[in-house]
């Protein structure tokens, strides 16, 4: 706790515990105080808090020395508009809120204030709660009833009241510095209790409505005063604490806040112990008819309880011995079992045998009266039956029992006896013993029997809690039934009780029933110990039966410290659901804030949720299941861990739903809920994929581009070299043909004519223009492989000038190698500008310059010739040179100038930029 003054208690709807301090509010689940304060919280101007109302579920308001606080959505703050200290807060039915603070009364509707103003304008003084939902408010001598707009003076008080409420029955109870008075509706004085008389201390500090009527505080403790008879009940729980607040929680529990010692918890215990044997080690218990009830101790013999006494009176002191082993009453008398042997008492008559009467062994471990008066006393060696004090027969292994180390004894509805052994069960039918089966193979120390009225035989064992079927004894896998079952006793009620070496659990028959022989068994069980008020949960080290029923519907219990009872038809579980509410959020182990949706970053691992089962009867006995929605499959099993982490999660949005379920097996009303929405990394965005196809797409078009613009250029190459071609076949080859016809021709006529030599000289031109097409025709064919050539630019063009005998080729600057593609495509156009120079020019020189410079290589081929008009020799049909210049030169990003005129000779220049940089 943060402060050890509790000025106020609140159960919220959630069923948390809210304390009001001088240091801040406190929130209690049960097990544990989360604080708020100036410290954590900045809208605590004032640590101060004085009072505490839920206007509405979720909302809970915090009167301060400075104003309201306000907690809503998991967030506080200061109301604003709130003048005055707060005194006092009262909720309205409808969700309003009055404020009492020391400049008047003033209304919270939502999050807007405004002034009550009182007839006569009277201050008020105090306030509480009407049955009707309104509020009582006094101011002065008056006493005016409060709901929304509507006020109405319902007549005078006493001056100096402090403290009013309306109960149930519209009676009024008011208080001031020293008496506690009841009023009837028309505020006429029905009772009257004064501190320092009926109430204990001097002063009045408190007064709530309480089951029966009120409860009244004191300096010095506080007492319940009952409207009825007007008895004031002291609670000696709180006796000399000076109690400021009391609540009654919804699972009847009672909580004090006191002045200087804190809070304290009150409920009434669901078990009993015996004072008469209070700290003695019990071993084993028998229920007379007569509602006498005995009990063996391990050193101290035998004692008798008597019916509705609590003196403990001593059996006859003549037993063989002072360790009790077993007990078994009948109508009249009862049989002891002790390390010694057996003795047998009625009245004052003590009867003693052993071995040597004909008992299999001295050491008597368990004991039965049979139907007919015979005795069964079970030994390590053995079971006797003994009948009028006499042994008439002993059964063995021999005889067929698992083991001769005898456990428990019962006969059952039909006559046959039950024994139980270390090593397994039998049954006597008063002819021949049955054996049943050991369970899965494995041999069980039978430790406990018991029938229920419908017959059902329920077996305890070392192993756990068994249910026989036929012949079959059927597990239940239940962790709280597994180890050593001491006794089962069922309460009338429908609940079996199960004594066990961690204490005293209650679970439903039928459930228990059901869940026999299955392998997981649901069940809810709860569990009782010294919390309860078992004076120990410690089993007897030996002894038989450790558990009885009396005729009253008793049940007792052996401990090692007591004796412990249950008073079953009081003893009823607890219906009330518990709430369940999600407390934190941690993702990485760094918290985060409780939103309707939480974010979870990319590249997160962890995410830890902890949760609260809101049960403040039994809060360590509260079980959760929780399901994660879009991630897990189905519901986890109940556990009691309050905690649930997960590791990895994929990206998406999901829902935590968590369920609490009370030790009696009452499930929550609603879930606890909290959102997540993991964010995804970058890579598996959607956005990032659809980016990733519009990349795809792109890169496919672009390869494609490229694909179909190498296509082109391809195309466009072929077809300006086929273009070539036709215009060298057309220029050179085909007029070369036709100058040899016509040669042919002119020698034909003058051989007709007798000519002779004219012809030889006829012949001899014609030779010479074959030769001149030959060797054209072999100029073009090297022209078509030139593509293929390892030899440079300037060889190439040397080769082609050289064999000219009035052409010239120069090489200005460095020498730099470039794209094969272009030198190709230079190489062509300046032959064919060469070529045209030759043949169409009638030149007299012609000079072909190649030069190199840092940013450009130029190609220059000059002729002294005839010339022409650049314009109308580009597009005169037929004449295809200067066009295919230009279309190779703009394919390699050059540029191409032709220069001339006719009688004034050509230029032809090509010009390309960053000549070894640039890729063609």
């Amino acid at each position: 706790m943060p402060q050890n003054s509790v000025h106020a208690l609140l159960q919220s709807k959630d069923g948390y515990l809210w304390l009001a301090t001088e240091n801040g509010v406190a929130r209690f689940n049960g097990l544990r105080f989360q604080h708020y304060s100036s410290a954590n919280e900045p809208a605590f101007a004032s640590d101060d808090v004085c009072c505490i109302a839920e206007a509405t579920p979720g909302r809970v308001l915090f009167g301060t020395a400075s104003g309201v606080v306000m907690l809503q959505d998991g967030g506080f703050s200061l109301v604003p508009g709130i003048t005055g200290e707060v005194l006092s807060l009262q909720r309205e039915s409808d969700g309003d809120v009055l404020v009492l603070t020391t400049a008047g009364l003033q209304r919270l509707h939502g999050e807007s204030v405004s002034t009550v103003t009182l007839a006569g304008g009277a201050l008020p003084g105090a306030m509480g709660p009407a049955a009707d939902g309104s509020a009582l408010v006094v101011a002065g001598t008056d006493l005016f009833r409060v709901l929304g707009t509507e006020i109405q003076r319902k007549g005078p008080l006493p001056r100096g009241i402090l403290q009013i409420a309306e109960d149930a029955a519209h009676q009024i109870w008011t208080a001031d510095a020293s008496v506690v008075e009841l009023r009837d509706a028309r505020l006429q004085v029905l009772r009257q209790w004064q501190v320092g008389r009926e109430l204990p201390g001097s002063r009045l500090e408190s007064l709530r409505l309480w089951p029966g009527g009120a409860l009244a505080g004191t300096n010095r403790g506080a007492a319940v005063l009952r409207s009825r008879d007007g008895v004031a009940e002291p609670v000696a729980f709180v006796a000399n604490n000076a109690v400021l607040s009391a609540l009654m929680d919804r699972e009847g529990d009672a909580w004090f806040g006191t002045d200087s010692s804190g809070l304290f918890g009150l409920r009434e215990r669901s078990i009993g112990s015996s004072a008469a044997l209070a700290g003695e080690s019990v071993t084993a218990l028998a229920a007379a008819a007569d509602g006498t009830l005995w009990a063996g101790t391990r050193d101290a013999g035998l004692r008798m309880l008597r019916p509705g006494g609590t003196t403990d009176q001593p059996a006859p002191q003549r037993l063989a011995s002072d360790v009790i082993l077993s007990l078994v009453a009948g109508a009249t008398d009862v049989w002891v079992g002790s390390p010694e042997g057996l003795d047998h008492i009625q009245g004052v008559h003590v009867e003693h045998m052993t071995a040597a009467d004909g008992l299999p062994d001295d050491f008597i471990r368990s004991l039965l009266i049979a139907r007919g008066g015979t005795v069964w006393a079970g030994t390590r060696r053995g079971v006797a039956e003994l009948r009028d004090r006499r042994v008439e027969r002993v059964l063995t292994v021999s005889d067929g029992l698992p083991s001769d180390v005898i456990g428990a004894l019962l006969q059952d509805r039909d006559g046959s006896v039950w024994i139980g052994t270390v090593a397994g069960l039998a049954r006597w039918d008063g002819k021949a013993l049955l054996r049943i089966g050991p369970v899965n193979r494995a041999a069980v120390a039978v430790a406990s029997l018991f029938q229920t009225e419908a017959g059902t035989l329920w077996v305890g064992t070392g192993q756990g809690l068994f249910l026989l079927s036929g012949k079959r004894l059927l597990a239940l896998n239940q962790p709280a039934l597994r180890g050593s079952i001491a006794a089962v006793l069922a309460d009338g009620a429908g609940n079996l009780w199960v004594r066990t070496a961690a204490g005293l659990l209650r679970a439903s028959e039928t459930s228990l029933r059901a869940c026999a022989g299955q392998t997981t068994c649901g069940v809810s069980v709860r569990q009782f110990g010294v919390a309860d008020g078992m004076p120990s949960v410690e089993l007897p080290t030996l002894g038989y039966p450790v558990a009885t029923r009396n005729r009253e519907g008793m049940l007792w219990f052996a401990t090692r410290r007591g004796l412990a009872f249950v008073n079953a038809r009081q003893s009823e579980p607890n219906a009330v659901p518990p709430g369940i509410a999600v407390e934190e959020v941690r993702v990485d182990d760094s918290p985060a804030q409780l939103r309707s949706e939480i974010r979870v970053g990319a590249g997160r691992r962890r995410i830890a949720i902890g949760f609260a089962g809101l049960s403040l009867r039994a809060p360590a006995q509260v079980r959760f299941r929780y399901l994660l929605a879009g991630f897990d499959r189905d519901w986890s099993p109940w556990q009691s861990g309050s905690t649930a982490e997960y590791t990895n999660l994929p990206p998406g949005r999901f829902l935590f739903r968590v369920q609490a379920m009370n030790a009696e097996g009452v499930v929550s009303r609603s879930d606890a809920t909290v959102t997540f929405r993991v964010e995804a990394p970058v890579y598996r965005r959607w956005w990032f994929y659809a980016l990733l196809v519009l990349l795809a797409a792109a890169a496919g078009y672009g390869i494609y581009w490229l694909r179909l613009r190498r296509v082109r250029r391809d195309f466009e190459t072929v077809l300006q070299e086929r273009n070539r071609i036709a215009r060298e076949i057309h220029d050179t080859l085909a007029q070369d043909f036709v100058a040899v016809s016509l040669q042919l021709e002119v020698t034909s006529q003058l051989l007709r004519g007798g000519a002779t030599e004219a012809a030889k000289e006829q012949i001899d031109a014609t030779r010479t223009l074959v030769r001149e097409g030959i060797q054209d025709a072999r100029e073009s064919i090297w022209a078509i492989r030139a593509g293929g050539s390892k030899e440079t630019l300037p060889a190439r063009l040397a080769a082609v000038t050289e064999r000219v005998d009035t052409a010239a080729f120069l090489v200005t600057g460095a020498y730099r190698a470039l794209a094969p593609s272009r030198e190709r495509e230079m190489f062509r156009i300046g032959k064919e500008a060469f070529g045209n120079a030759r043949q169409h020019a009638q030149a007299g020189h012609i000079q072909v310059e190649l030069i190199y410079s840092e940013d450009a290589v130029l190609l220059r081929v000059s002729d002294d010739g005839a010339g022409f008009d650049v314009a109308a020799g580009a597009a005169k049909p037929g004449h295809y040179g200067v066009r295919g210049m230009r279309e190779r030169a703009a394919a390699m990003g050059a540029t191409l100038t032709v220069q001339s005129a006719p009688g004034q000779g050509t230029c032809v220049e090509l010009r390309l930029i960053d000549g070894g940089k640039r890729e063609a």
